[in-house]
């Protein structure tokens, strides 16, 4: 996705030539792209995911619709927008947890090289935090050894090295938060889907937070965010606004 200067589109309200009137209640939503660089390292131009006209509707209400975007490898996209706006229904439609109700989404590759941080990770809470983030290497057949080593360096980036054999039901919340989102980076996804990473966390944990998901962008992971965090939302290559129109 090359920044061609800033643009909005307007979708999923309606529209109205003629004498104005008011909004009706839906989403309208805005892609903004940054003029300058963000965290990616996107030199290779690998575009991973490609959604066209994609629509969710639930019950009689309309999410978002129409919403065509793409995602290259090494880049951050933020979605962001207030609660009920359909940010984490649209992560869990690229994740594949939910479907659609239009549109459609191409990937190159599979969504096996996807992995997933929503914002309560379902960890295993009488094993040990490090055992938690080995989970997805060694799944996918790696040394053990280096499956330890590697995790424990994902625990020290998100400072919680100190706490790598304490069992999760131990841990705080925002503890568990930050392994979650360490068993999500460990194996070094194409892509990550982070909903609400930084969130409830101290401005320590949250940098520390930010840090990794820079990194992962870095090594050419494409990072999708849903956040309400203005500092984290700022610092990715671009931006999805979600916004309710209210009646």
């Amino acid at each position: 996705m090359r920044p061609s200067g800033p643009r909005q589109a307007t979708l999923g309200c309606g529209g109205h030539q003629g004498k104005p009137r008011r909004p009706r209640r839906g989403v309208r939503i805005i892609e903004h792209r940054r003029k300058t660089p963000g965290w990616g390292n996107r030199g290779a131009d690998q575009v991973l995911l490609t959604v066209e006209g994609l629509g969710k509707s639930i019950g009689s209400r309309s999410l978002f619709m129409n919403l065509t975007f793409t995602v290259e490898a090494g880049q951050s996209l933020a979605i962001v927008g207030p609660s009920g706006s359909g940010k984490s229904t649209l992560l869990s439609i690229i994740a594949g947890f939910t479907d659609p109700s239009s549109g459609e989404l191409r990937f190159d590759g599979s969504r096996g090289h996807i992995e997933w941080a929503p914002q309560a990770s379902p960890l295993l809470s009488r094993r040990t935090a490090l055992d938690n983030v080995m989970l997805p290497t060694l799944i996918r057949g790696a040394d053990p050894g280096a499956a330890r080593m590697h995790a424990s360096k994902t625990l020290d980036d998100l400072g919680l090295g100190a706490f790598a054999h304490t069992p999760v039901y131990r841990l705080s919340g925002g503890e568990r938060q930050r392994v979650g989102v360490a068993r999500a980076v460990v194996s070094r996804p194409r892509m990550l889907l982070a909903d609400e990473p930084t969130a409830s966390l101290d401005p320590y944990s949250r940098t520390a937070v930010i840090q990794t998901l820079r990194r992962c962008t870095q090594e050419g992971t494409a990072v999708i965010i849903a956040t309400h965090d203005p500092i984290v939302a700022e610092q990715c290559d671009t931006r999805l606004d979600l916004q309710l129109d209210m009646p």
